[in-house]
């Protein structure tokens, strides 16, 4: 087992501090950040302790809750994708490329449905946009997204919040981010181009070749580690010693 300490108690405003204990193959099975961590000479791999003060135990709390059941109740959030940003920025932090490709096809398949339901589905503002460049490099899958989808919906005011007061923070941020401002202005008016670039498989994070390890009991889970039949066995009350071998559970290669 490894103990995951998440937020902090100091400064203000700051999200409570909040402990779990959690089998370590089942976290390095999602993530390479836990997996290199718990699997260390370092002092985390040592102590089978992870701290992350900067982080929001919200956030760590739907990963888990999407590594057991494969989905998060809060997601879709209501009128916004922010709830989902955030989350996948944090995905991105703890290396869980799986957990950022289901927040991605949820993203996807929402700003798709803008054309069929309408805006009244969810806006997006400068805020989130602002999140976004703010926290990834170029050639993210989450970044080129948005960058894509406000070439798509620029002048469609009701779906991208452009605010009369934000008019200089756009300006700013165009200022800034020659690469976000570039795509703009030479997309605006190729719709080829914006037709071409939507693509859900452009914005997903390609399957990596490595042995996955154990995660999970050998009935609800096959080899390359993704669940079987996760709806019949529900929260994960029945852990059992098969959740902390340190081998693969069906074919008994140790984990890497």
């Amino acid at each position: 087992m490894v103990e995951v300490i998440v937020g902090t108690t100091i400064g203000d405003p700051s999200p409570a501090r909040k402990t779990w204990m959690l089998p370590k193959a089942l976290l390095s099975h999602h993530s390479d950040f836990f997996r290199r961590a718990c699997n260390s000479e370092f002092k985390e791999g040592i102590e089978n302790r992870v701290y992350l003060p900067q982080d929001d135990p919200v956030e760590f709390d739907q990963f888990i809750e999407w590594m057991f059941l494969r989905k998060v109740k809060k997601f879709p959030s209501y009128r916004t994708i922010h709830l989902e940003v955030c989350a996948y920025i944090f995905a991105d932090k703890i290396v869980a490329d799986k957990y950022a490709n289901y927040i991605m096809r949820l993203m996807h398949r929402r700003v798709a449905e803008m054309d069929r339901y309408g805006p009244d589905c969810f806006s997006i503002g400068f805020d989130t946009i602002k999140m976004v460049m703010d926290n990834t490099l170029k050639g993210s899958p989450l970044r080129s997204f948005f960058s894509d989808v406000l070439v798509k919906y620029w002048w469609k005011k009701r779906i991208i919040k452009r605010k009369p007061n934000e008019k200089s923070l756009w300006n700013q941020l165009f200022r800034e981010d020659e690469d976000l401002r570039n795509h703009l202005i030479y997309n605006l008016g190729n719709d080829k181009t914006k037709e071409a670039t939507y693509s859900l498989e452009k914005y997903l994070i390609p399957k990596k070749e490595r042995h996955s390890g154990a995660t999970t009991p050998p009935d609800a889970v096959s080899h390359d580690g993704s669940f079987r039949n996760y709806e019949e066995w529900g929260e994960p009350a029945f852990l059992g010693p098969d959740w902390f071998s340190d081998k693969c559970l069906q074919c008994q290669k140790p984990y890497v």
